[in-house]
């Protein structure tokens, strides 16, 4: 149902950090489809910690495509400063020159700060650190019986690429 469908579009949306506005236009057709069941989509949006999250999808589409959202939702977020905060920031992001840098850091931040229970943002941190991604497999090619190799090369590659940004060493 809508409800689902509308629940299930807030994790890649926030994943990939509204990055694209097909994220928020598929929020935004859902609740055009006028199905959504309010109470039970934000209790249980809620639960899941991605109530913020929720607020912010549906403020992005209401203000960028004249998706009906109920008033009271809209005043949550609204009343809430990181999600109007997000929606500004994600808002510019969409009309700015596509080649400046973004600052990654700065977007991971306000990334986590989306997430309202702190272990949420624990989990987000330790998986962002620790977890190996594409580009590790890409960068170290590593026989199957040493796939735990990863682990360890994901930190140093993120310092590698990070630290000498961070301590002002160029790159």
């Amino acid at each position: 149902g809508a409800d689902d469908l509308l629940l299930c579009l807030l994790f890649p949306a926030w994943r990939h950090q509204w990055s694209s506005l097909k994220w928020v236009c598929d929020v935004s057709q859902v609740i055009g489809g006028g199905e959504v069941v309010w109470g039970e989509v934000t209790k249980r949006a809620a639960e899941s910690g991605y109530g913020r999250v929720l607020r912010l999808s549906v403020l992005l589409a209401g203000e960028l495509f004249g998706a009906p959202v109920p008033d009271g939702l809209l005043d949550e977020a609204a009343e809430d400063g990181c999600v109007r905060g997000a929606a500004e920031e994600i808002t510019r992001r969409f009309w700015a020159d596509a080649t400046a840098e973004e600052d990654v850091w700065a977007l991971r931040r306000a990334q986590a700060r989306l997430l309202e229970r702190r272990r949420d943002r624990a989990r987000y941190w330790a998986g962002l650190f620790l977890l190996p991604a594409y580009t590790e497999w890409q960068a170290v090619p590593l026989p199957q019986p040493l796939f735990l190799l990863y682990f360890l090369v994901r930190p140093v590659r993120l310092v590698a690429r990070y630290a000498p940004r961070a301590l002002g060493l160029g790159r």
